[in-house]
């Protein structure tokens, strides 16, 4: 028989993760701090459906102003589907973002 790899997740755990989370921490800062694989993390946190909160100021900054997709995902240190999942999620929640400009053809 195998000896046990795991740990169980306790209460003040997965309340300290949440927390960590919610202040905007990425998966691996997390688990540094709780000392626990990226991998346990990870799970945990798509089985608790905690998600990093949408920086609405910060992208309201850049998606409020004449932009491109690239010129936005550039500007925030991401990807071009992030800038459209969080426009998405702005339109959502309410925001009038406006469409972002195309890049003309010289």
């Amino acid at each position: 028989m195998h000896a046990k790899t795991w740990r169980t997740w306790t209460a003040k755990e997965r309340r300290r993760l949440e927390e960590l989370r919610l202040e905007g921490r990425t998966a691996a800062a997390i688990a540094g701090i709780l000392g626990r694989s990226l991998a346990s993390i990870k799970c945990r946190l798509a089985q608790e459906q905690i998600r990093r909160p949408l920086q609405i100021g910060r992208w309201l900054a850049v998606l409020m102003q004449p932009h491109t997709i690239e010129g936005a995902a550039r500007e925030m240190g991401t990807t071009k589907w992030a800038v459209k999942q969080a426009k998405r999620k702005l339109r959502r929640a309410g925001w009038a973002v406006p469409d972002a400009q195309t890049r003309r053809m010289q």
